[in-house]
């Protein structure tokens, strides 16, 4: 039986395949803040970081990068699916512990590259701590819940459709009930919302446990 210990040490080995991908997929990161910094009147009016981050768009730019991202880690093969597990279970919560791995890193990446072009054009970096920390929160676990229903959506229809799914949602949301971007400048509601987000993410790990457990794996589909 596996210990969550050894979720990231299968996720790094996975990760070793496809180091060169997530690269190139991280370093757009910056790029792309470049880019905004320098050619974009909006991010360039930005009066914080948090506005400065949230000005390229969570709905096109960091949403499409992480499911990207998530979409290259490869299937392991069935030779290493029987070596690493012995219950369904393990699969789902391997898959889950990916999920946070991932958006940790995604996370970490978009902060620390968003604050270095951030202070490097000269912006007045006037966030305190307390602030910085409640964004980085907010942020890590919207990225979590997206990653996580694109995990749940893969089971049924594959990881294209999947994608596209994930990113049609994040971008409907936005031009309708706005969720994500209520919750990512909300700057005075942090717990309760960190709180609601901790619920879904908890549903959505269920939900996938609940799928790999009714997943017959010895039939073999082609879509996952």
């Amino acid at each position: 039986m596996i210990s969550w210990l050894d979720i990231p040490r299968f996720y790094f080995q996975d990760l070793k395949l496809i180091k060169k991908t997530v690269i190139v997929i991280l370093c757009a990161i910056p790029i792309i803040y470049i880019l905004g910094a320098s050619l974009n009147d909006f991010v360039q009016a930005a009066q914080t970081f948090r506005r400065f981050a949230l000005s390229l768009r969570f709905e096109f730019f960091y949403c499409p990068l992480f499911i990207l991202m998530l979409g290259m880690h490869n299937k392991p093969s069935d030779w290493i699916i029987i070596r690493r597990f012995t219950r369904r279970g393990e699969m789902a919560l391997c898959e889950i512990g990916s999920v946070l791995i991932s958006a940790l890193l995604f996370t970490l990446f978009v902060i620390l590259s968003g604050i270095l072009v951030y202070c490097s054009y000269g912006y007045p970096f006037s966030e305190n701590l307390a602030s910085l920390s409640d964004f980085v929160l907010l942020f890590y676990l919207v990225i979590v819940m997206i990653g996580l229903l694109f995990v749940s959506a893969s089971a049924v229809v594959g990881r294209v459709l999947a994608s596209i799914a994930a990113i049609a949602l994040v971008v409907l949301d936005r031009f309708t009930a706005a969720i994500v971007p209520l919750i990512l400048y909300d700057e005075n509601n942090t717990a309760p919302l960190a709180a609601i987000l901790v619920v879904v993410i908890v549903l959505l790990s269920c939900i996938i446990v609940m799928q790999s457990n009714g997943k017959d794996y010895y039939v073999r589909n082609d879509r996952h």
